[in-house]
């Protein structure tokens, strides 16, 4: 086994490895007293007096990367067996299933408003077909009733494509951090189950984004080149008149 080489301290520590270092200075310090050493002016193990038993903030420069460079080493050691250090009360696992359980939210009202404007712009389509058939209408009638639900088949499309973006954008973004979460030591072990299927599964398959099929992103446009065309049969006929 070879020994990693010592571990230079940072010009300006963090405060957190600072704290760290000043934290290991007041455990040697303490099991120091406890074996009853005491603070003199040069070491001398025989009368048990070492000059670093002061508080942290009055130890030199060097004295204070001594500490540095040992807790330096400590957060070494913990990140090569796997183990990150994080705040208290952060909790990665809970982050990452509140993540996903509101991604899961959002992908179920997303599926639900298109479903929304899905019916919207089929019950349109069927008041064209009452019009013609119930009503009876032709040509200038049929055009000047159906005008207006032209506008508003046409409103409800860009209304609805501008909300699948929206969602799309959203959902895509946390399905990122989902990603970078599977990444942290915290989640070693895991199935990472998002890296998979974007890495073995989507991208394999030419899609960018997660949950989104091709036919639901076309949709709007499908219902708008409809109104499209039947705006210009209705404009047709009334120039024929």
């Amino acid at each position: 086994m070879d020994p990693k080489p010592p571990v230079n301290p940072p010009d300006r520590p963090d405060a957190f490895s600072e704290a760290l270092a000043e934290r290991t200075h007041e455990n040697w310090m303490a099991a120091r007293l406890a074996q009853g050493w005491r603070h003199g002016p040069t070491r001398d193990d025989a009368k048990k007096q070492h000059p670093s038993l002061v508080p942290y903030s009055q130890l030199s420069k060097d004295e204070k990367d001594v500490d540095r460079i040992v807790s330096a080493g400590v957060l070494d050691a913990v990140g090569d067996l796997g183990y990150t250090v994080a705040p208290a009360g952060f909790d990665v696992f809970r982050e990452y299933e509140f993540i996903a359980s509101s991604t899961q939210f959002l992908t179920e009202r997303r599926q639900s408003s298109s479903q929304t404007y899905l019916t919207i712009n089929t019950a349109i389509f069927v008041v064209f077909g009452l019009l013609v058939k119930e009503a009876g209408l032709r040509d200038v009638a049929l055009a000047v009733a159906s005008v207006p639900l032209v506008f508003v088949g046409l409103a409800a499309c860009f209304v609805w494509h501008t909300t699948l973006v929206h969602f799309r954008s959203l959902i895509s973004w946390r399905f990122e951090v989902l990603r970078e979460l599977e990444q942290d030591g915290a989640m070693r072990g895991s199935r990472k189950l998002y890296s998979r299927e974007w890495n073995e599964y989507l991208s394999r398959k030419g899609r960018n984004v997660f949950g989104f099929s091709r036919l639901e992103g076309k949709l709007p446009f499908l219902f708008a080149g409809l109104y499209a065309c039947y705006l210009a049969t209705m404009i047709y006929l009334l120039m024929r008149t």
